[in-house]
């Protein structure tokens, strides 16, 4: 009789714990690929022009050029876990430089967006695509052999600007590019060339969910409980005795 108790005292123990669910949700991942609604570049005495989607960036030409890409991200919603920023060139696209590599930074630009894109935003727009006070979002040491060749694929981690990044979803983000060292990156790049703003989401729910026990299940509850109270008393009788 003892024995045909202690399981079914295990028995109701297993089921409630079989009832009792505690987790998140299920993790769901997509994968999202945006294009850029414009991009281009300013020039420190020239600015820029709109019709001109060239992203040249660093020293060329007797100046020094920034460049811009502004993504929409409105329809966007979960949570970014990792990002990145592709260009995919094409084979008329060239870099120069005098280093073995040249640095390539993104910021985010908070400076009049509109004013940016239709070319007026003149030396405050090339000020503000590398302004120190916003939020970096990455770099990348691209490798250059030291004179004009073509320009390889580039892919920049923006894992650095996750947190602005969350908080720009379902708006617009811009982000400034410049250069560090001597040379240029992306020139003569056109509208063919490729740059994609890739985010990986999570769109999983955080929510704690506890499945209520239904009526057979509390029965068992009770009886695991008095089960259990018998057990400790018999044990306690014998350690006085």
């Amino acid at each position: 009789m003892k024995e045909h108790l202690k399981m079914a005292a295990r028995s109701a123990a297993k089921a409630i714990l079989a009832l009792v669910v505690l987790g998140g949700g299920v993790a769901e991942a997509a994968s999202i690929v945006v294009s850029p609604t414009d991009r281009g570049w300013y020039g420190r005495s020239t600015g820029h022009d709109p019709s001109n989607e060239n992203f040249l960036v660093g020293k060329c030409c007797g100046q020094i050029h920034r460049n811009f890409f502004s993504f929409d991200l409105t329809g966007i919603e979960g949570t970014v876990t990792r990002a990145f920023l592709k260009f995919e060139t094409g084979p008329n696209v060239v870099f120069d430089g005098t280093d073995a590599t040249t640095a390539f930074r993104l910021r985010k630009y908070e400076g009049d967006a509109a004013a940016l894109l239709d070319g007026s935003a003149g030396f405050d727009g090339y000020k503000g695509l590398r302004d120190r006070d916003s939020a970096f979002y990455g770099s990348k040491n691209v490798e250059t052999p030291g004179t004009t060749g073509v320009m390889p694929d580039v892919r920049v981690s923006l894992n650095r600007g996750l947190a602005d990044l969350n908080s720009m979803l379902g708006q617009t983000l811009i982000l400034g590019g410049h250069t560090r060292g001597p040379g240029f990156l992306w020139g003569f790049s056109s509208a063919t060339d490729s740059v994609k703003l890739v985010l990986e989401v999570d769109t999983s729910t955080s929510e704690v969910v506890v499945t209520p026990l239904p009526p057979s299940a509390a029965l068992l509850a009770s009886a695991a409980l008095v089960f259990g109270a018998l057990g400790w008393r018999r044990r306690r009788q014998n350690l006085a005795a």
